[in-house]
Parts: C-alpha cells; sequence; structure tokens
C-alpha cells in the first residue's frame, strides 16, 4: 500500500501494550506501510507525532499517564488533518461515541489481525 508519490504511508503505532507493538508492526509492514515510531502512553504518542507527522496514528483507548481518547484530542488540535484509527479490546458505544465526536471515524477492536487493519486502512487512506 503505497501513496501516490510511490512512497510508504508512515504509521505511528500507540499502546502500552508490546504485543501489540510487536503484531502491529508485523501486519502493518506486510501490508506495506512503515511504522516510524511506537509509543507507550498518550502523552509520549503527541510527542512522537509532532516529532514524525505520520500519516496515520493507531491509538488504544486505555493507556497510563494519559489516555488514547485525551491524546487524540490535543493532536486533532494541533493537526486538523490527522488520520487517528481507536484501538480497544472492549467494543463500547459510549468510547466510540466519544471517539466520533472529536473527529475519529475508525475504531478497530483487537486482537488486531491483518484483514481487520487492511479493512481499517482501506476506509481512511
Amino acid at each position: 500500500m503505497l501513496k501516490e508519490d510511490g512512497t510508504k504511508y508512515e504509521v505511528l503505532l500507540v499502546d502500552d501494550s508490546k504485543l501489540v507493538h510487536i503484531m502491529g508492526k508485523k501486519i502493518l509492514t506486510k501490508l506495506g506501510l512503515e511504522v516510524v515510531a511506537t509509543a507507550k502512553n498518550g502523552k509520549e504518542g503527541i510527542e512522537k507525532y509532532k516529532e514524525h507527522h505520520p500519516d496515520l496514528v493507531m491509538m488504544d483507548v486505555t493507556m497510563p499517564v494519559m489516555d488514547g481518547l485525551e491524546a487524540s484530542e490535543k493532536i486533532m488540535e494541533y493537526d486538523m488533518s490527522a488520520e487517528i484509527i481507536m484501538l480497544s479490546a472492549m467494543a463500547d458505544d459510549d468510547i466510540k461515541e466519544q471517539a466520533n465526536f472529536i473527529g475519529i471515524d475508525y475504531f478497530l477492536q483487537k486482537p488486531l489481525t491483518e484483514e481487520k487493519v487492511k479493512e481499517a486502512l482501506g476506509k481512511i487512506l
């Protein structure tokens, strides 16, 4: 999956689980994207976003220090064109509603699979 200019889409993966970092990188790399940075909490995710300006952020909802909804809102305030996919182990309608309210249109339920990620990417990129 390449951009129009032939370069790979760059992704920031924000999750407090090392397993999600490992599986996410594996899946995204297989799909032709490049994970340019990872972060273990929302605060770190904001810093990495400002440093790398990725094409896409995959953000967990529940994390220490700062949760994914608050971090996503701050990223959207910084860059209204940010593309964010929220990740969660729970299919919670309240969380989806909060995500939609701050401008996030796609919500991906864990565990991550190649099929789920590919479908989400097809809707966003």
